[in-house]
């Protein structure tokens, strides 16, 4: 994982083909060293995430903090083979994870960089405006400002949009966040699972973000044809065919930018409403694979999630309801496997 980082919402990327993964070959050492070796680079790659400004690279953190504990606790109580191949399995598995150093920056930062690039076309509106020859006539200025007014509404009304957006990620990586919590408390073929669950997740989140940059280089275009524009105006002669020629491209930028932007809002929000699927998905799988296990309880449930009692107690009372008509057994019956 060497000149790799971590990503706002770590980003699992496609696992890179095995013929490159850097094989971690068993060596001459005592089991107790080796381990302690794993548990030093675990704590490297700790350091090099932690310097990251976005809150969700905390997640990234918990993560490998929960795979250390793993390797501090059989560190103390074992030296059995099966276990240390395990560990190398686990290990394999974080060292092929691709992320990217860019890739921290982009949900967060990103929208920063969409919102400059909004004020600065509202910015060189404004300035189109008022360096309208005085002379062209009051009736023609005054549609030019109605026109240029139009489209600062509208990217402003973007950037309210692009703000909400924002807040929806951060509420799924906060989703996201319950699922990586249960790690610990999992065997290593459940950890196994949840990982894979976490990386098809990660995976449509790197997509979202191709979606931002899609939406900054719209922008940074725009804004680029908004400084021609206002260099053309400024060359211009005061002769009303030309002022009104203007007029015309100013007003099909506007309704051209209108619907750029509504295609990239839907795009989003469609990828969201899928990612909060799946992580509602997720949840419930980790909740019955609990639940299918005799030994576990509701109380140990809420200690391994971390998820709020009434949040788990409210998708129970949803699965079993869904299991009464799938099976014909009365939802008492269902609930008291928990009891």
């Amino acid at each position: 994982m060497e000149e790799q980082a971590a990503t706002a919402d770590i980003i699992f990327m496609e696992e890179m083909p095995t013929t490159e993964l850097k094989k971690i070959r068993i060596i001459p050492l005592k089991l107790d060293e080796r381990i302690v070796e794993l548990v030093e680079k675990m704590e490297t790659l700790i350091e090099k995430m932690n310097y990251g400004s976005i809150e969700n690279t905390k997640k990234i953190s918990n993560i490998i903090l929960d795979l250390s504990t793993i390797l501090e606790r059989v560190q103390k109580t074992s030296a059995n083979k099966e276990i240390f191949d395990r560990i190398n399995d686990i290990y394999y598995k974080l060292d092929s994870t691709q992320l990217d150093d860019e890739k921290i920056y982009e949900i967060g930062n990103r929208i920063e960089v969409i919102e400059g690039k909004i004020d600065n076309a509202i910015n060189s509106l404004t300035e189109i405006s008022s360096r309208a020859l005085p002379d062209t006539g009051e009736r023609s200025a005054a549609y030019l400002d109605e026109i240029s007014n139009e489209l600062a509404s509208t990217l402003a009304s973007q950037a309210g949009r692009l703000e909400g957006i924002e807040g929806q990620i951060t509420q799924l990586a906060s989703s996201t966040d319950d699922i990586s919590n249960t790690l610990s408390g999992f065997s290593f073929e459940q950890l196994k699972d949840k990982l894979q669950m976490l990386s098809e997740i990660d995976r449509r989140s790197a997509y979202l973000s191709d979606i931002a940059d899609e939406l900054t280089a719209t922008l940074a275009k725009e804004s680029s044809r908004m400084d021609r524009l206002e260099k053309y105006i400024d060359q211009t002669s005061i002769e009303s065919e030309n002022l009104t020629e203007t007029i015309e491209q100013v007003k099909n930028f506007v309704n051209k930018t209108k619907k750029r932007y509504s295609r990239v809002e839907n795009d989003i929000l469609s990828e969201l409403k899928i990612l909060k699927e799946s992580t509602t998905a997720m949840i419930d799988r980790i909740i019955i694979d609990v639940l299918e296990d005799g030994d576990r309880r509701l109380s140990e449930l809420i200690t391994l999630t971390g998820l709020s009692a009434a949040m788990i107690e409210k998708r129970l009372k949803e699965l079993a309801e869904v299991r009464v008509r799938l099976r014909g057994e009365g939802t008492d019956v269902f609930c008291s496997l928990i009891r």
